[in-house]
């Protein structure tokens, strides 16, 4: 009866611990594309390294989204 128990424990805990299915991360093309929608200016970084600077034009602070669609922009 405790092996039981002790097997039912130890296969909640696997069923617990499997990794969830996470979001799709978005391209830089598609954040680039929801940063003007937002009102951003996007425009290449000119170093060619494939990074793409966003800012509003006004207050100076501007973010980053690299290749891979990462970065700080926090759109």
């Amino acid at each position: 009866m405790q092996f039981k128990t002790l097997l039912v424990v130890a296969f909640a805990g696997l069923v617990i611990a499997t990794p969830t299915p996470q979001a799709r991360k978005k391209t830089q093309e598609e954040r680039v594309a929801i940063g003007r929608k937002n009102g951003l200016i996007c425009n290449p970084s000119g170093r060619d390294d494939g990074v793409v600077l966003c800012g509003d034009g006004q207050s100076g602070e501007t973010c980053f989204i690299n290749k891979a669609g990462g970065g700080n922009c926090l759109f």
